[in-house]
């Protein structure tokens, strides 16, 4: 006689199978979580680290403001809350930047300066310095505290004589003496413009370089640095009140910095800065958000607002807040 054998019943069978299918289900649900966390991390580690990248590029880039004879506070400009501008387009509420450092054309001295004409004259006792490389040519003319920004647009050899446009860049970008005769031997510097600013339609940071000073982007002038970009905020810090060799930053009307926040006395002659001039510029801060869509792990608060910037909201998304604060290169070597 055979020993008896007992199987699994039917409700025993399903028991099991429901408890392997919850197993299943389950390790199922903690693969798809942890997956969705590693993704949403992912981005995050990615959006920081292009910031990275974007933040040491204009840091390296504004600290070369100004050079040669160029005083770094006649080199830079900033539009804030800036409206479109030939062929800039509108900011939606972020900023706009250029910066000037000397190009390969040679630096002349001005004889004469006649505004009414727009002709400046270049002196010439040793033979004249203009070249057919100053036409369309960006310069700074500049002399003690007094500088201005124009575009040659015609020369006359013969003459050694420019023809000159006023450079509509921002406010910031001349400081005229009382008369013409106070440019008499000032020195013009021949100037590579660059700009860098916030394309709202693409949500990117983008650079350009008008090569040839045609007041439009032609093909090879612009460059796209940071994608995902949704806000770019900039401020200047001015060493003025008092003189003390560092700029004061209390966030409030009463400190050194300007474009920094919301406040009527946020302005030249007002609060902290009633007594500040041009030639205290000694620092720039820049501040950048940037975006990315992630539905996985999205900002607790997708609320953000940088320096005097619009308060930008963006659900579902990774955010990147980056500050940069820039001291000038040269802002300790020339006396205020």
């Amino acid at each position: 006689m055979t020993a008896s054998q007992k199987g699994l019943t039917l409700l025993e069978v399903l028991v099991a199978g429901t408890f392997l299918l919850a197993i299943a289900f389950m390790g199922s649900k903690i693969m798809n979580s942890l997956s969705s966390k590693a993704e949403g991390e992912t981005i995050r580690i990615n959006l920081d680290a292009d910031s990275k990248i974007v933040t040491n590029q204009i840091s390296k880039s504004l600290r070369q403001v100004g050079g040669s004879s160029l005083r770094p506070w006649a080199s830079v400009w900033v539009e804030d809350n800036c409206g479109a501008r030939g062929p800039f387009p509108d900011c939606n509420g972020a900023d706009r930047i250029s910066f000037a450092q000397p190009s390969s054309v040679s630096e002349c001295s001005v004889l004469s300066r006649d505004s009414a004409n727009s002709w400046i004259f270049i002196e010439a006792s040793s033979g004249c310095c203009l070249t057919a490389a100053h036409l369309n040519q960006a310069v700074i003319v500049h002399q003690g505290s007094f500088y201005d920004t124009l575009f040659i647009r015609a020369i006359d050899l013969g003459a050694c004589r420019i023809d000159f446009e006023d450079f509509s860049q921002a406010s910031g970008q001349q400081v005229l003496p009382p008369s013409d005769a106070d440019w008499i031997t000032a020195t013009m510097v021949p100037v590579d413009i660059k700009t860098f600013f916030i394309d709202s339609a693409q949500n990117a940071l983008m650079e350009v370089f008008d090569a040839n000073n045609s007041a439009s982007f032609d093909a090879g002038e612009t460059k796209e640095l940071f994608g995902d970009l949704v806000d770019f905020q900039i401020a200047l810090g001015y060493d003025s009140n008092p003189a003390d060799g560092r700029v004061r930053d209390s966030q409030d009307e009463n400190d050194e910095w300007l474009f920094n926040i919301n406040h009527v006395n946020d302005q030249f002659g007002s609060g902290g800065l009633s007594s500040a001039q041009p030639a205290d510029l000694w620092a720039i801060r820049v501040e950048f958000l940037g975006a990315r869509q992630n539905f996985n792990t999205p900002e607790a608060n997708p609320s953000r607002a940088l320096l005097n910037g619009p308060l930008r909201s963006f659900p579902n998304s990774s955010l990147i807040q980056s500050r940069e604060t820039i001291y000038l290169r040269s802002a300790f070597s020339f006396s205020n």
